[in-house]
């Protein structure tokens, strides 16, 4: 219900200029923060296009990892991941009110009862305006591209030998980088492979769209990168741990949840 409150408190914006009579470069001025990425990136005005960007990569994700040995685990630190930081998203939301950056967004959040329009809200049957810092489509783009970054090479989600043919799976490393394996004995990623950079490229230019079509500000999406991509990053180095000191209630929490994972090595 916060959201739905911080969708109330955001229509201020929209309300001042009609109330005093603003110019429609005041009321530009007055609703849009100064953003460098505005600057440089060309308005695009099919706002759908981050909406595609974002579903496709996920689903993409989802239907290449799920199915997999490793499946289960991934699957499950990427939804607890994506959880936390979504609490984190509902916090920041309902502290600082930001000016949507999209000229023509209107909330239709308020059409219902707080908590129907909460729940349409989780479900995405409404459109909302107030939820600008941070961007929940650049969270969903960089956790994508992460799960590829950190699995895709491993054993437990091959989907067939790739030694058959190293130059049809991963062209790029068969070319440049023929005698460098994929990661070194400590399981630590050494080079990158031709999946992991089409994957970076597609969520780069994801977030870049999302820039481009004013639905979020760049620093939305730059705090949204760097959150997730700090947090995924912690999360595994601390995993190493939780079985060092099993009395904290956090570790045997995070215990459970890895009860039954399993790390593969791409090796095996």
């Amino acid at each position: 219900m916060q959201q739905v409150d911080a969708e109330r408190r955001s229509l201020a914006f929209r309300a001042l200029p009609l109330k005093y009579n603003f110019s429609e470069a005041d009321t530009d001025t007055f609703t849009t923060l100064p953003d460098l990425g505005f600057d440089v990136l060309p308005f695009v005005s099919e706002s759908w296009l981050s909406d595609l960007a974002d579903v496709l990569l996920v689903v993409l994700t989802q239907i290449r990892f799920s199915l997999t040995p490793m499946g289960a685990t991934i699957v499950r630190r990427w939804v607890f991941l994506l959880g936390s930081l979504f609490v984190l998203r509902g916090v920041s939301i309902v502290i600082t009110m930001l000016p949507n950056p999209l000229k023509n967004c209107r909330s239709t959040a308020l059409d219902y009862h707080p908590a129907v329009a909460s729940l349409m809200i989780m479900s995405a049957q409404v459109v909302t305006c107030g939820d600008v810092l941070f961007s929940g489509h650049t969270v969903n783009l960089t956790l994508a591209a992460l799960v590829w970054q950190t699995y895709s090479h491993k054993a437990g989600v091959q989907l067939c030998k790739p030694n058959l043919c190293p130059t049809c799976f991963d062209p790029i490393g068969a070319i440049f980088c023929k005698d460098t394996p994929v990661e070194n004995d400590a399981g630590h990623l050494v080079r990158a492979t031709t999946a992991k950079i089409f994957i970076w490229i597609c969520a780069i230019v994801g977030m870049l769209t999302i820039i481009a079509t004013r639905f979020h500000y760049s620093i939305d999406v730059f705090i949204g990168f760097c959150l997730c991509l700090l947090l995924w990053k912690l999360y595994h180095y601390y995993l190493i741990t939780i079985y060092i000191d099993c009395e904290k209630w956090h570790n045997r929490v995070l215990g459970w949840l890895e009860r039954d994972s399993e790390e593969f090595s791409v090796d095996k």
